[in-house]
């Protein structure tokens, strides 16, 4: 058996080993004496090839003398250095290439004198991503359209230097201003309909009207407004990009000749979204669509969607191909496995874009990750269609899975069976061990039944201690039909029997079950429930712990 403390260091060895950070141990003469395999992945060594290396090797040539200074006085009154204290640095590949990185040092002693245990983060994604913010903000900015977002009740939230220019009014006498303060008298009617039309997530493209300066005079502009959802896919702001109409055709053409591409993607939804040409080769990405399906920061333009997902779904690639010829088609609610198999729910849309000339140039795919809010309604569905206590399905859930199991009856001529389960002398618990132990042992009660039916069998509970078995797929004559379902009965009735744990102790409880055969005749759901339910008084009226089968 391993010691304590070999058992400590092995743990210790498997963090650093799994952990998604890249770590190297350096000892006081800066050698390297571990590599975990995020380094390997960061810096493209093998562990191998840096074992007994000096850390230098990962340093740009320029810089080694500076950092052989910063080691020496690190080493002279070694102190931790946490990784988030925004001092980036620079590293280098075994390709030579460099790139930006943010260093972590946590100085350990050891027999053999202080090692440094060193977390490097590679900051070349945050550098892209800070670029990409300004690149979009410079956009906004530089503009020649109004950009304005607000709230669902109408009011400004962000108002760019070309709605200055457009409407007159500056940024700081916009925001926080209701946004009917740009429209007519007699258009105030307009901003109910076009705030109707996005709470339902409609996007209103080019929708061509008249606004008011703030000097009073009239502007005719085209409006394109488009919903903003949070991620539960409740709308709570709109965008809107007002363009002079009476510049159109001048600002489109030199606007689509400057950022042709930039144009098109910045038309769609901003969640996540790709651009493809006609081949099916890629344009242009999202920073989202990379993160949502798991394609990290590798550099996809011009490569075809088929080389990324090779067992994309037929059905899928079928869409792509009627939007390539024009149409557009949209999904609320599918299911898309990534690469590396894990999955996620996506709303999504499909549609063609064109150059201005009118000729097709590709599609654009947008999607949205509504995992959270699927699972938040599924969750929603089976409060609703299953018993709190118990987890069994409630009434509302029986009556359909009891119908569907009629129905079935009828088509295949096989017979089913409602089994209602009643506990005797249930109110006795309550009153002597508590509402506690009636509780627990109504949940027991439901694990047992679900253990002594067949899987194509539904148990449910309609309240205070009844519980429901519907049996489907018995045999085809009634005769033998009955014989199985007084079985499965039977059954119930002896795991029933057997003790219960209720407040640390054992309790024994019998049932009476009254039980209906269906597919004899045409009935109801609710006249099979009243069957049974009188077939139930009688077993009681047998002395109970017994079942009683409802008359033909």
């Amino acid at each position: 058996m391993p010691s304590k403390d070999t058992a400590g260091e092995e743990r210790f060895r498997l963090v650093v080993e799994y952990s998604p950070i890249a770590m190297l141990l350096v000892n006081g003469a800066g050698m390297i004496e571990m590599v975990n395999s995020a380094a390997e992945s960061l810096f493209g060594y093998t562990r191998t090839e840096l074992f007994g290396q000096s850390v230098d090797i990962l340093v740009p040539e320029a810089l080694r003398v500076h950092h052989h200074g910063h080691r020496l006085e690190f080493a002279a009154a070694p102190r931790q250095r946490a990784i988030n204290l925004r001092r980036e640095l620079y590293a280098q590949h075994k390709n030579e290439s460099q790139f930006p990185v943010e260093i972590g040092l946590n100085p350990i002693g050891t027999e053999d004198g202080i090692v440094v245990l060193t977390s490097i983060i590679d900051l070349s994604a945050r550098r892209q991503s800070e670029q990409m913010g300004r690149h979009y903000a410079s956009i906004i900015g530089t503009s020649e359209d109004a950009i304005i977002s607000k709230t669902m009740d109408g009011i400004i939230a962000s108002w760019n230097p070309a709605a200055e220019r457009i409407f007159g009014y500056s940024e700081s006498e916009a925001i926080g201003k209701p946004i009917a303060m740009l429209f007519p008298p007699d258009r105030l009617a307009e901003e109910a309909d076009l705030m109707e039309r996005l709470a339902r997530g409609e996007r209103i493209a080019r929708y061509d009207t008249v606004r008011v300066r703030k000097d009073g005079s009239l502007v005719h502009v085209s409006v394109t407004l488009s919903p903003i959802a949070d991620g539960f896919g409740n709308v709570v702001r709109a965008s809107k990009l007002a363009h002079e109409i009476t510049e159109r055709k001048s600002i489109e053409k030199d606007l689509w000749e400057r950022t042709a591409v930039l144009r098109a993607f910045a038309d769609s939804a901003p969640t996540s979204i790709a651009m493809f040409d006609r081949e099916m080769r890629y344009l242009a990405a999202s920073r989202q669509w990379h993160d949502d399906l798991g394609l990290g920061d590798r550099n996809i333009v011009g490569l075809s969607h088929d080389e990324l997902f090779p067992n994309f779904p037929e059905r899928q690639k079928e869409v792509y191909r009627r939007c390539l010829a024009g149409a557009t088609e949209r999904s609320e609610e599918d299911y898309f496995v990534r690469e590396d198999g894990t999955g996620m729910w996506l709303r999504w849309e499909v549609r063609p874009w064109s150059y201005p000339d009118g000729v097709l140039g590709g599609i654009l795919i947008w999607t949205q990750d509504i995992t959270v809010s699927k699972t938040i309604n599924d969750e929603v569905r089976r409060i609703a269609f299953n018993d709190p206590l118990t987890n069994l399905p409630n009434r509302r859930l029986l009556m359909d899975r009891l119908k569907h199991a009629m129905v079935s009856s009828e088509r295949t001529g096989r017979k089913g069976a409602v089994l209602l389960v009643d506990l005797d002398h249930f109110k006795q618990v309550n009153d002597t061990l508590g509402h506690d132990a009636g509780d627990s042992l109504l949940q027991q009660v439901a694990t047992r039944l679900s253990s002594s039916v067949r899987a194509c069998d539904t148990v449910a509970r309609l309240g205070g201690d009844e519980f429901v078995v519907v049996l489907e797929s018995l045999h085809g004559k009634s005769q033998t039909a009955r014989a199985e379902a007084l079985q499965i009965g039977q059954t119930i009735l002896g795991k029933l029997s057997q003790p219960f744990n209720l407040a640390s102790r054992d309790h024994r409880c019998t049932a009476s079950i009254g039980a209906a055969l269906f597919g004899e005749q045409k009935q109801s759901e609710d006249e099979m429930l009243k069957r049974a339910d009188l077939a139930l008084y009688l077993a009681k009226a047998e002395g109970r712990n017994t079942v009683h089968f409802a008359e033909a």
